[in-house]
């Protein structure tokens, strides 16, 4: 047995890949973010449930507005290119505006200052 002493990560190995069928695996990533891709396909359904929490529902609007609410306090807060900010919270809906901002190009041009469980 030859080992090595390269490392082998997870993201380049890709070992999940073998529980999803593979029509999905060559399926062609849509050419915007995440927070892109939710404003565009829910366009005619702000009025809708777009995530509940014990109970309390937001609406794709409300999610919108929310993560371009978050996307201005962390400007506010000097959050700018290239920062580096940890957070440690458990899975609220805060946390989800605060993944999300991440994902908006227009929040920090080319690029994000925030990484969400790790990926950028």
């Amino acid at each position: 047995m030859t080992t090595s002493n390269t490392p082998i990560y997870a993201s380049q190995a890709r070992p999940w890949l073998k529980f999803y069928d593979q029509k999905y695996i060559d399926q062609t990533m849509p050419a915007c973010t995440a927070f892109e891709l939710v404003c565009r396909q829910n366009k005619n359904r702000l009025g809708e449930t777009a995530l509940e929490y014990y109970g309390r529902k937001f609406t794709y609007a409300d999610f919108i507005v929310n993560v371009k609410k978050t996307a201005a306090a962390l400007r506010a807060a000097g959050l700018k290119k290239g920062d580096i900010a940890t957070v440690v919270s458990v899975m609220t809906p805060e946390i989800i505006f605060l993944c999300r901002r991440h994902d908006r190009r227009d929040s920090e041009p080319g690029g994000s200052p925030l990484q969400c469980g790790g990926h950028p």
